[in-house]
This record gives structure tokens, sequence and C-alpha cells, in this order.
């Protein structure tokens, strides 16, 4: 399923028949707010979230709430859409965790080619690798042991960014946790990570 967000009811109706079309089912919202009411019996796969400007609201108002879009509990990949003539909002939409933007006025064919292959990417994400004698990857036993060492505290996407090495937006990182979020329940004691809104992540021990 797609979640579509945006404050334009000519946007959602758009990207609605586009993806209907397209053999998708989506869920197209107005705000966040109604994203999360929305999705509390499903998780969508992707979503298209609207970062145009609404009228009266100046561009940097937008650029300072565009991180909200990465902080609410519905942790998927993000596509952002953004007008042509804000190129440094999609900067932003990037910086912030999107895996990918698409600027307006939006070519039918390159959103679905984009959109298909965000949930090719996040499919292999999440699903979990076949463990070799019971060990996560090289990767994820470093993110693992990062945050155990700082076990229950906020450890910042940066930091974690940082540590990795190779590693270069907040957007990979995204993906990286998702699939080791999916193998913790294999090991003992039982694991888990918490999202801190607006800073990174968080190991919890049960």
């Amino acid at each position: 399923m797609i979640l579509v967000v945006s404050h334009r009811e000519s946007e959602r109706r758009y990207l609605s028949r586009i993806l209907a079309g397209a053999g998708f089912a989506a869920i197209a919202v107005a705000s966040l707010e109604d994203a999360e009411a929305a999705t509390i019996d499903r998780t969508p796969s992707v979503m298209i979230a609207d970062l145009g400007r609404e009228p009266g609201i100046e561009p940097g108002a937008v650029r300072n709430s565009i991180a909200v879009y990465f902080e609410t509990p519905i942790e998927v990949p993000v596509i952002a859409i953004v007008p042509k003539r804000c190129a440094e909002l999609g900067t932003a939409a990037l910086a912030a965790g999107a895996i990918d933007v698409l600027f307006r006025p939006l070519v039918e064919r390159e959103l679905l080619i984009r959109l298909r292959s965000v949930l090719k990417r996040w499919h292999v994400a999440m699903t979990p690798a076949p463990l070799i004698d019971g060990k996560l990857t090289l990767v994820e036993n470093k993110i693992l042991a990062h945050l155990d060492a700082r076990r229950g505290k906020p450890v910042a996407n940066d930091e974690l960014i940082g540590h990795l090495g190779g590693i270069h937006s907040v957007a990979h990182l995204r993906l990286l946790i998702a699939g080791l979020r999916q193998k913790l329940h294999l090991h003992s004691p039982p694991r888990s990570i918490a999202t801190v809104r607006g800073v990174g992540y968080s190991l919890i021990v049960d």
C-alpha cells in the first residue's frame, strides 16, 4: 500500500489515479496527523510526501518542517515531491532522510519507475539475510555494537553514519536499521531498536 500525503486535494486525486492505474493500492490524506490515523492497522510500503509550499507560508518555514516527515511513527521510505523552482527543498528532504526526490511538474512514467525502484530496494532491506553461524553482517554488527555501547541512550544519525563509514545518507541508514530490526528477534537476549524523534536511534534490551 502506498501512502500519499498532500495538503492539496488536486494532487491527492492525481497521484491516486496514477497509482491505481499502475495497480497500486493507495491511501491519500491531507496531513501527517491523518496519515498516522489511517495507518494504525496497516503499514504502508512507501510514503509519497508533497512538500510544496502552502499559500501564505514562507519557504523557510517549509524547510524547517521537513524533518517532521522523518520523525513520525510511520517509519517507511519517503519519496518527496517538491516544486522545481525550490530545488533547495529537495536537498533538505534528502538530508533529512528522504530516499528519493521528484520535482514538479511530475512525469507519470518517472514517478512509477522511481517508486518501483524504491520498493525493490526496501524489500531487499526488509528481507532478513541468512545468518552465517548465527551472526549478523559486518555492518549490522557495527550498528548493534555502537548502539549497545550507549544502551538505552539516543545515538544521533550523524554519529552512526560517521561510525559506519561508507554510509552517506540518513535514508541509507534507515534501510540498514530496518533490515537489522527484522533479525534482532532471532538473537538472545531480545533487543529492539527504537526511533528517537529528531535524533536517531536507541537500543532497548527487554
